[in-house]
């Protein structure tokens, strides 16, 4: 990586999985809702996150991503 890709690449992909924890956060466990409990918003809030990162490194190699 050189140049300006050096520092897009790895951007790109913080982007990609905090797009796919929102939509998963929102959209699967529902947890935006007013009526989700405190307990309820965080657990949906780390299962996103896991599941964004697994799916993410399983999509696009390491080296691809280059992390």
């Amino acid at each position: 990586m050189h140049g300006i890709y050096y520092y897009l690449k790895p951007l790109f992909a913080i982007f990609l999985m905090l797009m796919t924890l929102a939509a998963l956060y929102m959209g699967v466990f529902k947890a935006d809702r007013t009526s989700a409990s405190f307990f309820t918003k965080v657990c949906s809030g780390i299962a996103s996150g896991v599941l964004s990162v697994v799916a993410w490194s399983f999509l696009y190699s390491h080296q691809y991503l280059g992390w």
